[in-house]
This record gives structure tokens, C-alpha cells and sequence, in this order.
């Protein structure tokens, strides 16, 4: 039976990531459409060029020493001199692994990107299972340490002949984040039957997490070449995504301790709904820049801080209920969205229709 629940699992997570990636809207922009999956040609999102060798060796430093110079001495249970040894070998591999593996070859920055976050991602990820399997509290450093060189190693396979732009990296990033955060009330909703906080919720949580995380990274990455997302898209999706999610967190707190099944039912639903919400508005104002994005977050910001004040203000709150808090709180911040989209894509009209100086 834990068998056909961890596919069903495994099925659910890969279907919703795939969407989120697959079946996104065509952008309306600036004639001619851009399609989501053509490799960008657009100047506003250029396709990053150059050798990242120097930038990706770095970030082997960086994860050896403050990271897995550490974890395997705790791995491999050494003591004293022996760790000392070890924690100095992992230093110094560190760096010739990836210089030796790299000399005479250029690095793109598909790989750059996906094995440097694929170091520490990957690290989570091993720790997610290791909760998962109930492994001992003294092997989760060495999950987390197989991980996080495999998913390193492997993003940099995945990214060689790839050519990308900024938007269609941080893709993977959101996609891999947002598949752990599906994944995790998946795995809450399909292997806990009791109430939520059950004895297992926590494991299959963590496999949830795990399988989520894993999913959205090699479905986005495996395509990141193909999408023509800008950099500033992907916060628009984050924002949305987070909405949706605190708007089923808003109808959770109405029910009394509810069931596993109805949490991650929520959480899963309103995830996935805020994800396309956010394609949609992109679709309607099209590609937005990282300063554009900072715009919209603060826009947003102040949207939810406008509807939780008139809340208080309109006495809506004399008897406060959180679900009607959380509920103001959205409605105001989803207009506070649109406010500072329409305005960003009233002035980028006027900016085009403005007549050219000789």
C-alpha cells in the first residue's frame, strides 16, 4: 500500500511541475507574441554569453570548505586527527575536482548556475531524505553530502550546450521551490489519513519535499533553454504562488484541526492556482524586469498592508477571525498587484507611442 501512495505521490508532483513549466501562456508583447518556449531573442533579455570556469570553481570553494568540509568528518564518525585530515583533504578536492574536470573546457553559465546551487540544494535535498527514511541523526551529513555532489555533477551535465538567459535560470530556481513546497503538502495529504500533524506527516513531508524539489529542477532544467521567461517574471510567479498559498492557509485556520487530506488538498490547490494566476497577469502585461518586479513586490506590499488596515479600520476585526484577516489581506494585496502592473504598463505604452526625438 506505501508503495502505490509514494507513486501517486510521485505522480502528482511530476504532473503539477510539468504544468507549471509546459503549459504556460504565450506572452502578448509587444507584437509578435513571444512564446514561452522559443529561446529568447529579446534584447531586454539577452542570452548570457562567456566562460563562467572562474565563477563555478569558486563556488566549489565555497560549498568544500564552509559546507562538506564538515560534513563528512561527521559522516565517516572521525575524531581528532583523522577528522582534521579529512576536513583539509575535502578543502583542497575542492578545488582540483572541478579545475581538473574544467581545465581546457569552457564553462556556460547553465552550468555555472546549476551546479552551484545544485551544491547546496542538492545538500537539502539529501537531508529531506534522509528524514524521509528515518535514517540516524549521525547519517543525515552523508545524505546530504551524496546529493549534493551527484546534483551538483549532474547540473553541470545538464546545462553543457545550453544556452540561457537570466529569466530562463532563475526558472529552475523558482520551479525547484515551488515543486518542494507542492511536494511537501502532497506528501501531508496523501501519506498522513489522520489529522494534520499526525505521527507520519512529518516523513512524508520530507519525501514529498524531496521528490518535489528533485522533479521541478530536472523538468525545468532539462528546458531551460526553451523558455523566454525575463528575470523579473519569475518574481511575479513567486508572489502569486505565496498568495495562493496564504489564501488556503486563510480557509484552513476556518476549520477546527482539519484533516491531513483537506491541508494538503488546500495548500496544493491554492499553490498551483496562484502559480498560473501570476502566468496569466504576465501574459496581460507582459515581461517584466528585475526593477519592475521590486515595483510590483512593493506595490503588492502595500496592497496587503491597505486591505488589513481597512479591515481594522471598517471594524471588521471588532470580533477578528483570522480567515477574514488573511482574506482582506489577500484582496488587498492582489489589487495592490494590479495597480502597480497597470501603472508600469501604462507608462511602458506611453514610452513607445512617445514621439522619437530627431
Amino acid at each position: 500500500m506505501r508503495t502505490v501512495l509514494n507513486f501517486t505521490l510521485l505522480l502528482l508532483i511530476s504532473i503539477s511541475s510539468y504544468a507549471q513549466t509546459a503549459f504556460t501562456p504565450q506572452f502578448k508583447l509587444n507584437e509578435p507574441k513571444i512564446s514561452l518556449h522559443t529561446q529568447s531573442t529579446d534584447p531586454e533579455n539577452p542570452i548570457i554569453e562567456g566562460n563562467f570556469v572562474k565563477r563555478y570553481i569558486g563556488s566549489n570553494i565555497v560549498s568544500g570548505v564552509g559546507l562538506y568540509a564538515w560534513s563528512i568528518p561527521v559522516a565517516f564518525d572521525a575524531r581528532d586527527e583523522q577528522a582534521a585530515g579529512m576536513v583539509l583533504l575535502t578543502a583542497s578536492a575542492s578545488f582540483f575536482i572541478p579545475f581538473l574536470v574544467s581545465k581546457g573546457k569552457e564553462v556556460n553559465y547553465a552550468q555555472y548556475f546549476l551546479g552551484s546551487r545544485n551544491q547546496f540544494m542538492g545538500y537539502a535535498d539529501g537531508l529531506l531524505l534522509a528524514r524521509a527514511v528515518d535514517a540516524k541523526s549521525g547519517a543525515y551529513p552523508a545524505y546530504g553530502t551524496v546529493f549534493g555532489i551527484t546534483e551538483n555533477v549532474m547540473g553541470f551535465l545538464i546545462g553543457a550546450d545550453k544556452k540561457v538567459t537570466r529569466g530562463g535560470a532563475a526558472n529552475v530556481t523558482f520551479n525547484r521551490l515551488n515543486g518542494a513546497h507542492i511536494g511537501t503538502w502532497a506528501g501531508i495529504m496523501i501519506g498522513d489519513k489522520g489529522r494534520l500533524g499526525g505521527e507520519s506527516s512529518d516523513k512524508s513531508a520530507a519525501l514529498g519535499a524531496f521528490i518535489g524539489s528533485l522533479t521541478g529542477q530536472i523538468v525545468s532544467a532539462t528546458r531551460m533553454d526553451k523558455v523566454s521567461y525575463h528575470e523579473g517574471d519569475i518574481g511575479i510567479r513567486y508572489y502569486n504562488a505565496a498568495l495562493g498559498s496564504l489564501l488556503a492557509g486563510g480557509f484552513l485556520t476556518n476549520k477546527n484541526n482539519p484533516s491531513a487530506g483537506v491541508a494538503g488538498l488546500a495548500m496544493v490547490t491554492g499553490n498551483v492556482a496562484g502559480t498560473l494566476y501570476g502566468n496569466l497577469l504576465l501574459k496581460k502585461y507582459g515581461h517584466k524586469s528585475k526593477k519592475e518586479s521590486a515595483i510590483v513586490f512593493l506595490s503588492t506590499l502595500a496592497g496587503a498592508t491597505f486591505g488589513l488596515g481597512t479591515a481594522f479600520t471598517a471594524g471588521l476585526a471588532d470580533n477578528p477571525t483570522p480567515e477574514g484577516l488573511i482574506f482582506t489581506t489577500v484582496l488587498g494585496a492582489l489589487g495592490g498587484e494590479l495597480v502597480g502592473l497597470s501603472v508600469l504598463s501604462d507608462r511602458a505604452r506611453k514610452a513607445k507611442n512617445a514621439p522619437k526625438k530627431l
